[in-house]
């Protein structure tokens, strides 16, 4: 799964923008990182309600990473916006990456 990049729905009731991340939970010694490391990221949009999967590539560092460890915890952050420009509440997933 990882190798090929992380697929996300993302479902809007309008026309919305949506800005994904995936971002460690762990530092340290054990993660393999001194500092948090967002793993993808990537944005979608979506010209009316529905919904739309979109492919979160991994970056070189978190290929790296994830060479060097069985799995890891990392939290999906979701945010949205309207065409009026109201915010969606952000929603955090936390996922296993393997």
């Amino acid at each position: 799964m990882a190798r090929h990049g992380v697929r996300v729905r993302v479902t809007c009731s309008e026309a919305c923008r949506a800005s994904l991340s995936l971002v460690s939970r762990a530092t340290g010694r054990r993660a393999g990182a001194l500092t948090p490391v967002t793993y993808a990221s990537g944005r979608a949009r979506l010209r009316r309600r529905g919904r739309l999967t979109v492919t979160l590539r991994l970056t070189r560092r978190s290929r790296r990473l994830l060479g060097r460890a069985r799995s890891t915890r990392v939290a999906l952050l979701a945010s949205g916006r309207d065409a009026a420009g109201n915010r969606a509440r952000p929603v955090v997933h936390v996922l296993t990456l393997r």
